[in-house]
């Protein structure tokens, strides 16, 4: 099953947060927006513990937080919905898995320093009375008038067993045919869904794996300490490895010690080979010819003999302790075993044996009940960019993308990388804000933007997946965005505007060229969407047909290009913010608005005014209309900017304006 919907209450910075999930979902924003609290809140939410007044939300009116006083009303709930649940997450929640969602709170009450889990249960109408029913004269009446009602019920006679009716009732709820009969119920005690970590019902379901931007890998890798991130997965694979084995050899062994202390090294050296094995075949996609090795350290047998595990990395050959590696090694190396140490298909068929006097059709049948039983694996990143190489954060970004498509594989990420959100997965984006003192989000979809700008759903994808370029998703992460068509009008902007005296990197502003005017609307709707302000300077192209050399003056195929500018033109001034009532036009002068520059033909045409930048231009060995950017930006950088035309003037005071607006 799949977390779909998180409700987050007073944790933090938040106050009151919901949001939806994907199967794979880019956490972004600034600095203490509140990215990380929703996955420490998750956190939380499946492990329990730790939380003190300090994480209680506060409003900013007292730099510190109030003391704890009777009667306190102050708390921290994380609600939780599920959905996708399978057979066997149905089995195992029991009642609060009959819907098609699932639904758990734990709330931290600061008066006691308590925690409490509740779930919302399903069951039949008036089921209730019979179930909870303590008395013989309470549940048997209940359920026999139940039985009028719903004469499906089976008839188990006038001295029923309560645990026979309660069977009943559960059958008759696990019905499908009875789904549209039940009731929630809701608020229902759940505490015994969370116990301890690594035996929880919850974690049958779906197992967390959560890795923080702050985590010391030296300490976590082989340790069994209750609140390390691989205690239930190191811990798990050396529990499982030896005390299986110690557990076998006693019953047929009682005697044969040695026996046992072979079985152990056996048992631990495969398991641990085939988890090494399976690591280091995703490791080598982030650090080629680095790979890792399980070395067990197994002492003479006890009655309660445990087993360490050390771990060494191999790198060219040579191994050293995981502790002497570098941070970014250290933490691909985390994030590798995190998830190849998840218990899924390929682990499961990796350590099947068939056992003593088992026939095979009978392994077989085992294999694929334990397959039914397997967890979905959630992974939750702060920061996965940290510490790595801009390459390996790239591979990262894709194994991830790669890892949320395979079945029972859900992803979260809180990133500050563009890496981890390309522009196709802006509908995986939830892009948070501060407003006051509280997170907002902002997210959209595929179907809102078609919606928006009045265009199919496979027009948007068409330009997203086909036409943006990659850098586009700077845009995300900005706190503006100038969308210009071409790198001309980017070099020559940037260049100026800092010349100027207002860099529009140190004001949040990203300067983004889309390739041309057919690509500027559904950015532009998209980055509008997730809350992001954004300028865009378009070309008029008033004498783009005229002065080409493709055409003969006054031809027919000139006209057709005249007016094919004239319909693109109108129609980005159509959808361009006060874009009709500022006057714009085709064929116009250059104009600049608070939100917007329409240039008469295009950029060129004003630099072409400029003689101060075409002598500086020439001057570099570069010339007007030849797209050599490193040329413009020498000019730019070296132009007289007293001798600046009006209409270049006049789009940079419009765009710091812009830049302090937001």
């Amino acid at each position: 099953m799949y977390i779909r919907r998180i409700n987050i209450k007073n944790y933090r910075s938040i106050q009151d947060l919901d949001i939806s999930l994907d199967d794979y979902t880019a956490l972004i924003g600034p600095n203490g927006s509140g990215k990380s609290s929703v996955v420490y809140a998750l956190d939380w939410f499946f492990k329990g513990g730790g939380l003190g007044i300090a994480d209680v939300y506060r409003d900013g009116s007292s730099p510190e937080p109030e003391p704890v006083v009777e009667g306190d009303q102050r708390y921290i709930s994380v609600m939780v919905t599920f959905d996708s649940l399978t057979p066997a997450d149905r089995r195992r929640l029991g009642k609060y898995g009959l819907g098609e969602q699932a639904t758990f709170r734990r709330t931290w009450t600061a008066a006691d320093g308590k925690e409490k889990i509740v779930g919302n249960a399903m069951q039949g109408p008036g089921f209730a009375e019979a179930r909870d029913g303590t008395k013989v004269g309470e549940y048997r009446p209940a359920y026999i008038a139940l039985r009028d009602k719903f004469p499906e019920l089976p008839d188990l006679g006038g001295k029923a067993a309560k645990a026979a009716i309660v069977t009943a009732l559960e059958d008759w709820e696990a019905d499908p045919a009875n789904a549209d009969k039940l009731e929630q119920t809701p608020d229902v005690d759940a505490s015994h869904l969370f116990g301890a970590i690594g035996t929880t019902v919850i974690n049958q379901c779906s197992r967390m794996v959560f890795v923080p931007a702050a985590l010391n890998i030296a300490g976590e890798v082989g340790a069994i300490g209750k609140k390390t991130a691989l205690n239930e997965l190191v811990g798990a694979l050396m529990a499982a490895a030896g005390e299986k084995a110690h557990a076998d050899w006693r019953v047929k062994h009682s005697d044969a010690i040695d026996e046992l202390q072979k079985s152990v090294r056996e048992g631990v050296a495969k398991s641990t080979d085939v988890q090494a094995a399976r690591i280091n075949a995703r490791l080598d996609q982030f650090i080629p010819g680095t790979s890792i090795k399980f070395t067990p350290d197994i002492p003479e047998w006890q009655p309660r003999s445990s087993v360490s595990v050390r771990t060494d990395v191999i790198v060219n050959g040579i191994a050293n302790d995981v502790a002497r590696q570098g941070h970014g090694t250290q933490r691909a190396i985390m994030m590798t075993m995190l998830q190849a140490m998840v218990p899924d298909a390929a682990s499961a068929a990796d350590s099947h044996v068939i056992q003593d006097g088992e026939e095979v059709e009978d392994a077989d049948a085992r294999l694929a009940a334990e397959l039914e039983q397997l967890p979905s694996l959630i992974i939750c990143i702060e920061e996965p960019e940290i510490y790595q190489h801009p390459v390996r954060a790239r591979t990262f970004a894709r194994v991830l993308t790669n890892l949320a498509q395979e079945p029972n594989v859900q992803v979260i990420v809180a990133t500050h990388s563009p890496y981890f959100v390309r522009p196709e997965q802006f509908s995986a984006l939830r892009r948070f804000g501060i407003v006051g003192n509280q997170s907002t989000i902002k997210s959209t979809s595929f179907a809102q933007i078609a919606a928006d700008i009045g265009k199919s759903e496979e027009s948007v994808s068409k330009v997203v997946t086909k036409e943006l370029p990659t850098s586009f998703s700077e845009g995300f992460f900005s706190d503006r965005v100038v969308l210009v068509e071409g790198d001309t009008d980017k070099v020559v902007i940037e260049a100026l505007a800092e010349r100027c005296g207002m860099p529009l990197d140190a004001a949040g502003v990203s300067v983004l060229c889309m390739g041309g005017k057919g690509n500027l609307r559904v950015p532009s709707a998209i980055l509008q969407a997730l809350a992001v302000p954004i300028y865009v300077v378009v070309d008029g192209d008033a004498m783009c047909s005229l002065r080409s050399e493709k055409y003969e003056p006054g031809s027919s195929k000139q006209l057709e290009a005249l007016e094919s500018n004239r319909k693109q033109t109108e129609e980005v001034i159509d959808w361009l913010p006060n874009g009709v009532t500022s006057g714009a036009k085709f064929e116009g002068d250059s104009m600049s608005t608070a939100d917007f520059t329409l240039w008469h033909d295009d950029i060129e045409s004003e630099l072409e005014k400029w003689p101060d930048f075409v002598a500086q231009l020439t001057a570099v060995g570069g010339q007007l209309r030849t797209k050599k950017m490193a040329h413009y930006r020498a000019a730019a950088y070296a132009v007289n900017l007293e001798t600046m035309p009006a209409p270049l003037k006049a789009c940079l005071e419009k765009m710091a304006g812009f830049a302090a607006k937001y």
